[in-house]
This record gives structure tokens, C-alpha cells and sequence, in this order.
């Protein structure tokens, strides 16, 4: 919660943390709160403290896992979530694991980590190929350590994006798209414009004007026109933003639901010709 350093806001916010333990019978542990103060002197924060019987905190800091200081994470910040990659793919045996196991590994473990913090903070360039190269080495060589020199049968970037539009399911792809269009727009901020880009007052306008000319005698209804049902979904917005234009028309038939994922992949190098086949290596010269 953010408020304002004065002795009101945090008797309210007493009040309501009251009212929220008496409504659901839940007690809150205020040993485990902290009041961090953005300015001001020590003593003010102390004095706020005093009314909710918490401590003082200070930036930098860590928030359900993720990094909060005043201004941008530092390098040493996305060590740690570089670091924690290293950590999970030392307890693999990737090794002993098919192409499938690891893509179902890199998907709801590596890509998950690092899906997390990308949804909350913009990382740099050096970071996203930090990641992409240890999932590569993994998805391929099976290990962080060894080299895929000759063993990465397709690139790295054919593999990104939606699995109906020809590659793995890759949410961070879609991370980095956004990235590229909040650059485009305006960087490291918000850009929101409501009502399609139309002043308010023009609405309020048309809106008396069509008065006489709507029909009162049914209900209102909100219609979500990015769905078959018209109902709004979270994952219709994520398949509009991560769209890319183009459809995989082979997508249907290669990850069917009753096919083996392994199967699935070799099916999608076989499409693509990017198994070693007897005359990719006569054109490679082996």
C-alpha cells in the first residue's frame, strides 16, 4: 500500500486492516509488515510505524521474490534471476531427458521463473540473450555447460512464439514483443489512452445526440468482440498482443492433443528440413 507519510492515513489504514480481520476472521501478523519510506527523515517513519506496530524498512528490498529499490533493478538484481537459472538446470539430468521433457521443463519451470519478473519490470537486451542461451543449450545439448556447436538443429528465434504460428509456445517472445512496442511508444512508461483516442467530451456529445434513438426496452450488455462467446477472457488478450500476423497452417496437425510431444517435435523438424538428412549433409559437405 502507498499513502501519504502522516498520522491519518496510517489510522485508517489501522481501521481498515481492523475491519478486514473482524469481517474474515484472520488475524494479520504486523511482525511481518514493514513501512518503507520513499523521503522523509527516520524519526517521521518511526513515529507511522508506531500505529500500525510494525518496523522500518529501507530500499533496496525484496517483494513476493522480486527486487524493489528507488529506480530501475540493478545488474546485480538480474544476476540473481540469471543465478537461480544456473541453480535449476544443475539439478537436471537433462542429458537422460528427450527433447520433449526438456521443452516441458524449460516451459513451466525456466520460462515461468523468468516470466514473473519480465511482466513487472522491462529487462535489458543482456538479460533476455543471458536466458535465451542457457533454455538453447538446454532444449538441444541437454546441459548448461556444453557447447551446441552443430547440435541446435533449427535457430533459436524459429522456436519462439505461439504454437500456431510455427514455433514452441515461448512466453517470453511475447514479453519481448511488448518491450519492443513500449519503446516504440514511450519508454519505460505508461501510455494508456482510453475510448480509442477520442476526447471525452465527444463521447458525452454523441451520447446525448443517439438519446432518442436507442432502444430502452432491453438490457445493456458488454460484449467482448475478441471472443467467440463475447465474453472476456485473460487469454484472448494474450493471443491478440502476441499475434504476430502470420498463422502455421500445419500447427493443427502437428501438435495434435493425442500425440506424443516428442513425436511433435520431430514432426515440426521434418516440416521445417532441419533434421540431418542425407542431403543436408552432402549440401554441408559431409
Amino acid at each position: 500500500m502507498i499513502c501519504k507519510a502522516e498520522a491519518a492515513y496510517f489510522e485508517s489504514i489501522k481501521l481498515l486492516f481492523k475491519c478486514f480481520e473482524i469481517s474474515s476472521s484472520l488475524q494479520l501478523n504486523f511482525d511481518k509488515t514493514c513501512i518503507v519510506p520513499l523521503r522523509g527523515d527516520t524519526p517521521t517513519a518511526s513515529s507511522l510505524a508506531s500505529i500500525l506496530e510494525c518496523s522500518v524498512g529501507s530500499f533496496p528490498l525484496k517483494y513476493l521474490g522480486l527486487p524493489l529499490r528507488i529506480g530501475r533493478p540493478m545488474k546485480e538484481d538480474w544476476r540473481i534471476l540469471i543465478a537461480k537459472y544456473d541453480r535449476i538446470l544443475s539439478s537436471w539430468q537433462g542429458m537422460n531427458l528427450s527433447r520433449a521433457g526438456r521443452l516441458i521443463l524449460i516451459n513451466s519451470t525456466l520460462t515461468s521463473q523468468a516470466f514473473y519478473v519480465l511482466s513487472i519490470f522491462s529487462a535489458p537486451k543482456w538479460v533476455i540473450n543471458a536466458l535465451d542461451q542457457r533454455r538453447r543449450k538446454f532444449f538441444w545439448c541437454g546441459s548448461r555447460g556444453n557447447s551446441c556447436r552443430g547440435k541446435a538443429l533449427s535457430n533459436w528465434s524459429s522456436l519462439l512464439g505461439d504454437i500456431k504460428e510455427g514455433g514452441l509456445a515461448d512466453p517470453i517472445a511475447f514479453i519481448k514483443d511488448l518491450k519492443v512496442l513500449d519503446e516504440v511508444g514511450q519508454p519505460y512508461g505508461w501510455n494508456i489512452q482510453f475510448l480509442n483516442f477520442v476526447p471525452i467530451e465527444d463521447v458525452l456529445n454523441l451520447l446525448n445526440d443517439i438519446q432518442g434513438v436507442l432502444q430502452c426496452y432491453g438490457e445493456d450488455k458488454v460484449l467482448w468482440k475478441w471472443s467467440a462467446s463475447k465474453i472476456f477472457y485473460t487469454s484472448s488478450v494474450y493471443r491478440i498482443l502476441s499475434f504476430r500476423g502470420i498463422k502455421d497452417p500445419s500447427a493443427s496437425f502437428i501438435w495434435q492433443p493425442l500425440c506424443p510431444r516428442n513425436i511433435s517435435i520431430f514432426n515440426w523438424l521434418v516440416l521445417r528440413k532441419k533434421l540431418h538428412t542425407k542431403d543436408r549433409l552432402l549440401w554441408h559437405g559431409i
